[in-house]
């Protein structure tokens, strides 16, 4: 895959059908990501949807990423209103 040969370190990619997600530890890592991307697209004769193409900082972003019906991003976490707790075994 031409991915693992030139991306190889910048971030990990996850295919779904025909899209794909980048993710990446550093906005640097990213911008370099999307123009690996397009170049290997490029020498395919394909392009990148310019309204689906972007780059989405996960920890900075109000609102989360949506790839493939999952939600990515961070969340405010719910207080649980009961705990779960097992009853010891008696024996």
């Amino acid at each position: 895959m031409l991915w693992e040969r030139h991306g190889n370190g910048i971030g990990e990619l996850t295919r779904y059908a025909d899209d794909f997600v980048v993710v990446c530890k550093t906005k640097k890592d990213a911008g370099r990501a999307y123009e690996i991307i397009r170049t290997i697209m490029e020498r395919l004769e394909l392009t990148l949807h310019p309204t689906k193409t972007r780059i989405v900082g996960l920890w900075t972003e109000k609102k989360a990423s949506t790839f493939s019906a999952c939600t990515i991003g961070r969340r405010k976490r719910k207080p649980q209103k009961e705990k779960c707790t097992t009853p010891p075994i008696n024996g």
